[in-house]
């Protein structure tokens, strides 16, 4: 094996690229293989037409051949699909370890919420989010239970649960490849669709209405035979077939209802079979993944084989209902009602599992998706989730978006006794991305995984943030106005438990600093008063104040800047204490707003 993640991804792309590369030749000499097949018997179907001294028989070789060769063919496109895709998922791989993710893979678009106290704010979602940089999965299910584990917190136990399976996961290179290679040629579809499907109550096809389908079955083709032997009239096979289409109208409602939405679930039912079985082979020790596998079992047949048959049961029902080539001929064997009561007899045995394998299959991959991430930060640690109240302290702290040639780190300490941080500092100086480092690392240790830090030890909090506010001219809202209905909302999780935890950047921005520190105080004493932790950032030297008087409670910390020349220069390193300069007139300079000459500088 590698010595290391980048060496392992490497590894296994050259190999790949190697694979392809011999099965393009490969594909070169089969295409030519077929050629020389089809001439072959070309010549010697005109050989024997044109001269009738050639043998019939002669056409057995070369037809057998370019049988051979056909089939052959498919078999190389077949795995040299494969192993491009192979190429494709360890480059998006090494695309991460270099940085060069975002924008690559699914950016989880579907599950933003305006709404939500913290998720847009610490962007979980949308393009270069934590949501993108973690999916590494095949089924929208694995989506949706990974976008559900970063926007609720776990608790203890359940974290506990899942840091063991990630970590026995952390190494199986192999396991996630056979995700990655999954074919992402085929329509995602919505497996979601299958549950709502299983769950309707099931309605067999009665055995009289089967048994008329296959009479009438048997009397067309009879009455069809006869009629080509002479042997009756022509309106037989007609009447018979007018009778199988008028049965296959009738019950035209109680096809649609067997059917339902599992036809718009199919072009996902293949990939979940392939998630299904993966899972099912493998031998796990970790309780998570124990309890994985013991959703999956089920009679003597595993269940993605199961769904496998689903798969085709729905596949030959959209044959049979929409090729127009095959549907007339469905018709007069009654597939469409015996594939219905093949449908709903499926649903009657297994549909009460369905939901139990679909919740498998999701937290298979969402574990999966933190596994790969593990592997690829081998020295990110795991967070310790204690008990001890409402507690937040990190060594080392970064960012865990951002490279690790860019990302500065910071310690953080909340709890006791100082719960409260106030975060001062110009402009560009870091603060936001300071809060968003404590609270992504908090969503990522919640949710199993990794921290970005040296150390992070926890209590189970309630996240809650307004750090991204704008304005609304729809709604008539002002900027002032949206930050204290976020505040609002932030607000009432304080005082339940787990305690929250807020990340509140320009507290209160868009009034003048007389009421914001009025307002600013009250709302922090009230947040502290029911037992949350949290941190405050400001331009407003003068909100600096409220820390001095909530001490030992609160501390002041800032970032600061450099202006060496014309370039404004920032270390993004929190200090004790209050930040003795703004840069705002500096800035206003740089970018020309402001003439040298206008600009005073206190000194």
């Amino acid at each position: 094996m590698a010595s290391n993640v980048h060496e392992e991804y490497r590894a296994r792309r050259d190999r790949f690229a190697a694979d392809a590369a011999r099965l393009r030749r490969a594909d070169g000499w089969m295409a030519l293989a077929r050629g020389v097949a089809f001439v072959a018997s070309l010549v010697v179907a005109i050989g024997w037409l044109a001269t009738g001294e050639l043998s019939p028989l002669w056409l057995l070789l070369p037809g057998v051949l370019f049988i051979a060769a056909v089939a052959w063919h498919g078999r190389v496109l077949k795995t040299h699909r494969k192993a491009v895709r192979g190429i494709a998922y360890f480059e998006r791989g090494l695309d991460r370890l270099s940085g060069a993710w975002p924008g690559v893979g699914a950016e989880g678009e579907r599950y933003r919420d305006a709404t939500h106290p913290y998720a847009d704010d610490l962007d979980l979602f949308g393009r270069g989010s934590l949501f993108q940089r973690l999916w590494q999965g095949a089924t929208r299910l694995g989506e949706d239970r990974l976008a559900a584990w970063l926007l609720t917190p776990a608790d203890h136990d359940t974290v506990q649960a899942r840091q063991a399976a990630v970590e026995e996961l952390r190494e199986r290179y192999d396991l996630r490849e056979a995700i990655g290679l999954l074919d992402s040629s085929e329509s995602d579809g919505n497996q979601n669709l299958l549950r709502a499907w299983a769950g309707v109550p099931s309605r067999p096809i009665s055995s009289a209405v089967r048994g008329v389908a296959v009479l009438l079955s048997l009397t067309f083709w009879s009455g069809l035979l006869a009629w080509s032997l002479d042997a009756a009239p022509v309106s037989w096979p007609v009447a018979a077939y007018a009778a199988c289409l008028m049965l296959t109208f009738v019950m035209r409602g109680r096809i649609t209802e067997a059917v339902g939405r599992l036809d718009r679930a199919e072009a996902g039912l293949s990939k979940l079979s392939d998630v299904l079985h993966i899972a099912e082979v493998e031998t796990f020790r970790s309780p998570f993944l124990s309890d994985v596998q013991s959703r999956l079992k089920t009679e003597a047949v595993p269940c993605s084989k199961r769904i496998a048959e689903l798969h085709r049961l729905s596949h030959r029902f959209d044959a049979a209902l929409f090729n127009q080539f095959f549907a007339p001929i469905a018709i007069t064997f009654g597939m469409p009602i015996h594939l219905a009561h093949a449908a709903e007899v499926w649903r009657e045995r297994f549909g009460s599992a369905v939901p139990r394998w679909l919740d498998a299959a999701g937290d298979f991959e969402a574990i999966l998706s933190l596994a790969g991430y593990a592997a690829e930060h081998p020295h990110d640690p795991w967070p310790e989730i204690t008990t001890d109240g409402a507690l937040f302290v990190a060594t080392r702290l970064g960012h865990p978006l951002l490279p690790e040639s860019q990302c500065v780190r910071n310690d953080v300490s909340l709890g006791e006794p100082i719960r409260l941080l106030v975060v001062s500092g110009s402009n560009m100086a870091g603060k936001s991305t300071f809060l968003r480092s404590v609270g992504l690392n908090a969503v990522l240790a919640f949710a199993g995984a990794p921290v970005r830090a040296t150390s992070l030890r926890l209590s189970p909090l309630q996240l809650g943030s307004v750090i991204r506010v704008s304005d609304s001219l729809q709604s008539g809202k002002s900027l002032f106005f949206a930050a204290i209905e976020r505040l609002k909302r932030v607000a009432g999780f304080a005082g339940q438990q787990p305690p929250l935890l807020f990340l509140l950047d320009e507290l209160l921005a868009g009034t003048n600093s007389h009421d914001r520190l009025i307002g600013a105080d009250a709302i922090l004493r009230r947040l502290l008063d029911d037992g949350a932790i949290g941190i405050v950032t400001t331009h407003d030297l003068a909100l600096t104040e409220i820390a001095d008087e909530l001490s030992p409670v609160a501390a002041n910390v800032h970032f600061r800047d450099v202006l060496v020349g014309n370039t404004m220069q920032f270390d993004y390193t929190l200090r004790p204490g209050v930040v003795d300069r703004g840069n705002a007139l500096a800035l206003m300079r740089l970018v020309g707003l402001m003439p040298v000459e206008e600009l005073r500088v206190e000194s």
